[in-house]
């Protein structure tokens, strides 16, 4: 049997971070929810990383060119390579930060909902 037998994964492609979720982590999260229950649950989960993981970027960029160019990629195109590509250009450790948003994040959603 599959590891993640619980993951859409089709939901996780639409973001640029795709690359970096805890999928082992997420996986034994939705499986304490109902099968019926489980794309919504991760729909909400997803909406959850994209707010703090946008958050966290935004307070470690610097300039505020940086932030607005950050914003208007993502606007144009959330799974886009090149936002990772301009995070680790103008901000070195910004994959590590992204793991651990998502690490922090999936925590708080267990504590806050199980």
């Amino acid at each position: 049997m599959d590891n993640l037998e619980f993951i859409n994964i089709d939901l996780f492609k639409q973001s640029y971070y795709k690359g970096m979720l805890p999928l082992t982590s997420i996986n034994d999260f939705l499986k304490d929810f109902d099968s019926r229950e489980i794309d919504a649950v991760t729909k909400t989960l997803i909406s959850i990383f994209d707010v703090a993981i946008t958050k966290t970027i935004l307070n470690n960029l610097e300039e505020i060119s940086d932030k607005q160019e950050f914003l208007r990629l993502t606007q144009a195109d959330y799974s886009s390579n090149d936002i990772m590509d301009f995070l680790t250009d103008k901000f070195p450790g910004s994959e590590e930060l992204i793991k651990q948003t998502l690490e922090r994040t999936l925590l708080s959603a267990k504590r806050a909902i199980l």
